[in-house]
Formats: structure tokens, C-alpha cells, sequence
């Protein structure tokens, strides 16, 4: 099958050969077994890379439309990375981030109907 696959490595050019490796445990003298080959394709900064992740937090306060989120994120850079993507609650509620609060990752967010 073909894959394409991202490593933070040393730099590599094309057309570079690779073989891939796993260790098949700790014990000596180390068993390793062959993953992968292929080769390096070139470089494109127009390439795609989609990769879809779910992020949960937990509600700290809720007033109404409003609430307080912890856990979902740990620093406020985050929070103004992901500040323009629309929020989902499991009950289907929609709600945008307001701003960060603090130094630890809390955020405000608003929703469009009451939080139960």
C-alpha cells in the first residue's frame, strides 16, 4: 500500500532511499524488525496535510449563554490560534471563544441557547 508519512528527522533530500525500523524489545541483543521503505519525495509547501482532531474541555462555570472552559487548552497562544473556530457541545449547542483568562488555559465562551 502506499503511505505517505511525516518525520522530524535530520534534513534528507530526494531522491534519498529510506528503511524504517521498530525495536522489538529491550532485552539484548536488540531484535529490530524492517516497518517501512521508500524513498524522500521533494518538497512542497502547497501540500495538504489534513488531519481532523477532536479537543474536549469541561465546563468551569456556566451562566446562561456564557460559560468557563478549563482542560482544553494549557497556554492563552492556543486559545488565540482557535479563537475564530466554532465550538460544539454534546447537547448541540454552538458557541465561538470569547477570550483567555489567566495564564493557564481557561477561556470565556458564549453560546446561542442556555446551557443546562
Amino acid at each position: 500500500m502506499s503511505v505517505i508519512a511525516t518525520a522530524f528527522c535530520p534534513i534528507i533530500y530526494s531522491p534519498n532511499k529510506i528503511i524504517t525500523f521498530t525495536k522489538e524489545s529491550l532485552d539484548l541483543p536488540v531484535k529490530m524488525d524492517v516497518v517501512a521503505t521508500g524513498i524522500v519525495m521533494l518538497p512542497d509547501p502547497l501540500k495538504v496535510i489534513l488531519k481532523r482532531v477532536i479537543l474536549t474541555g469541561y465546563p468551569l462555570r456556566c451562566h446562561k449563554k456564557k460559560a468557563t472552559i478549563r482542560y482544553m487548552f494549557f497556554d492563552p497562544k492556543d486559545i488565540k490560534y482557535f479563537k475564530p473556530v466554532e465550538l460544539y457541545t454534546t447537547n448541540g449547542l454552538r458557541g465561538h471563544i470569547k477570550d483567555s483568562l489567566g495564564t493557564h488555559g481557561l477561556m470565556k465562551c458564549t453560546f446561542n441557547d442556555h446551557i443546562k
